[in-house]
């Protein structure tokens, strides 16, 4: 059972970013938690995502996945605006993750503005 006071019905997406980073959740999960992140918020094209493995996640995650699109519908602002070394901590999570376990699908280094 979920404790429904900890969700929001829609997640700032920087906090969601911070919940990828803290580590609360199972790692393969958190690594499809920044690929949205990175899909929405930095660039669909580089950064594609599977509304099938957004599906798949357990109960949590695909709660706050689903509240930080909401809340990019709202505030549109969001779209392609994640900070530089927000979106660069993302990646290297990614590709260490990749390094562990090669189906991740990582971005590469040059996919990645400095």
């Amino acid at each position: 059972m979920l404790a429904t006071s900890s969700l929001k019905l829609a997640m700032n997406p920087i906090d969601y970013c911070f919940r990828i980073e803290s580590g609360r959740d199972e790692d393969s999960e958190r690594v499809v938690m920044a690929r949205i992140a990175l899909n929405t918020l930095v660039d669909p094209h580089a950064y594609p995502i599977d509304l099938s493995e957004m599906a798949a996640l357990s109960s949590e995650p695909n709660i706050l996945s689903r509240s930080m699109l909401s809340y990019c519908a709202m505030h549109p602002e969001y779209f392609g605006s994640l900070r530089p070394e927000l979106t660069r901590r993302l990646v290297a999570f990614i590709q260490q993750q990749a390094t562990e376990a090669p189906s991740v699908n990582a971005p590469t280094p040059e996919d990645v503005d400095p």
